[in-house]
């Protein structure tokens, strides 16, 4: 068909509704540039598909014309001419009127997440949740998309999959040393603060990071040897001090409605009642992020305070005395912690597992004994150094743990 016979099509056709928010007329070479973009068809399937789709306007009568439409139709001629992966790559994903009416109406029925409440936020992550799981679908393998859709395999989180890593457990003593600016740019779109100098900052600075992260994160962030490098931030504080760090910490990880959808910081800290062998002689990050002649066993007392503190602030609950949710204690089991010592740390772990049901354990009292550390945030997963440059790397503070996606069988 020739130009000019495709522009006195285009005449007799409706103006049209652009995504743009304008009424602009109709124009078929606008169809064909973009099938050729985004389908990748040849400039003359393209345009006998933009025939096809003027002809089925002009038949139907149609007054309303608007840019999905006008898509919708170039997919369905698609589909007739036998271009299904070209139809794929055409496709517009969305959520259907009558599906976003139910969802801004009744959030809760459209989530199995208990986490989130009903809030605008919570509606705006369902929307984006049901737009970006379609984009995942269509752009994962088929086989791999057929195989969860058949329950084959499970792939969590499917709505962030395009975009997102999974989880990360932390290093605290990243942010001892370098202070922190919660954009991940250094600053440029949020203040930059230095290492902390005193415990109520430190604390503070443990809580950001781990909000800020949640931006960028589909799942759990936590810290690995929590109390073991906070431990010199406690040093010359009183028990009562301690304890208030504590519920610092616990408070403003669970008051915070900064994650995901409008929702409290999925995070969690590993704690030992002690400090773990492996770290005693390491040099310690001191307030400032300094460091001297002091190595981490030299606060065993100060974090085995702040183990027992932490147990008490969450057997006692909330204000409500309800339970809370967050941060999850990721108790280490370890041999070198089974000892008298350490029973009243023991006791309250056991009273609080009782109570509440809040601390995971990861065992390390089996096979496991002889492996460095793990990740416990939202995913699990156990590391071992596989060379004496990866062990200074994780001594050093210089790793961070976490997992990219999590898909099942």
């Amino acid at each position: 068909m020739s130009s000019e016979e495709v522009r006195k099509r285009e005449k007799k056709l409706p103006k049209v509704r652009s995504t743009k928010g304008t009424m602009e007329p109709f124009d078929a070479q606008r169809i064909i540039d973009s099938l050729i973009e985004e389908a990748k068809l040849s400039h003359g399937d393209s345009q006998l598909v933009a025939v096809k789709v003027m002809d089925r306007i002009a038949a139907s009568g149609i007054k309303f014309l608007s840019g999905p439409l006008i898509r919708e139709m170039c997919n369905s001629v698609l589909a007739e001419m036998g271009f299904e992966l070209e139809r794929i790559s055409y496709t517009r994903v969305g959520v259907p009127m009558y599906d976003l009416d139910k969802l801004i109406n009744n959030p809760a029925h459209h989530t199995s997440n208990a986490n989130l409440m009903r809030n605008p936020e919570t509606i705006a992550k369902l929307v984006h949740d049901e737009v970006m799981e379609q984009h995942t679908f269509l752009t994962i393998p088929p086989h791999l998309a057929d195989a969860h859709l058949s329950g084959d395999i499970y792939i969590k989180d499917r709505e962030y999959f395009s975009t997102r890593d999974y989880c990360a457990t932390w290093d605290l003593r990243q942010i001892f040393k370098l202070g922190i600016a919660p954009d991940g740019l250094g600053g440029t779109h949020s203040s930059a603060a230095g290492p902390a100098q005193h415990l109520p900052v430190a604390i503070n600075h443990s809580a950001i990071w781990l909000a800020a992260a949640q931006s960028s994160f589909a799942g759990g962030q936590g810290y690995f040897f929590f109390n073991t490098f906070l431990a010199p931030f406690m040093a010359g504080k009183s028990y009562k001090e301690i304890k208030q760090a504590a519920q610092q910490l616990i408070f403003t990880l669970t008051q915070q409605y900064v994650a995901r959808g409008g929702q409290v910081i999925f995070s969690s800290v590993d704690l030992t009642p002690g400090i773990p062998k492996i770290m005693r002689d390491v040099e310690a990050v001191l307030p400032g992020g300094k460091t001297g002649r002091d190595t981490y066993g030299d606060f065993e007392e100060e974090a085995n305070q702040f183990f027992d503190a932490f147990m008490e602030v969450m057997i006692k609950g909330d204000h409500k005395g309800k339970a809370f949710s967050f941060p999850k204690p990721n108790i280490v089991l370890r041999k070198e912690f089974m000892k008298d010592e350490y029973d009243e740390s023991w006791r309250k772990v056991a009273e609080l597992t009782a109570l509440h049901g809040s601390p995971y354990f990861e065992n390390y009292l089996n096979w496991r004994s002889k492996i460095e550390a793990g990740c416990s945030s939202c995913c699990s997963h156990l590391w071992t150094a596989s060379s004496d440059e990866e062990m200074e790397e994780f001594l050093s503070g210089n790793m961070v743990f976490g997992a990219s996606q999590m898909v099942t069988p």
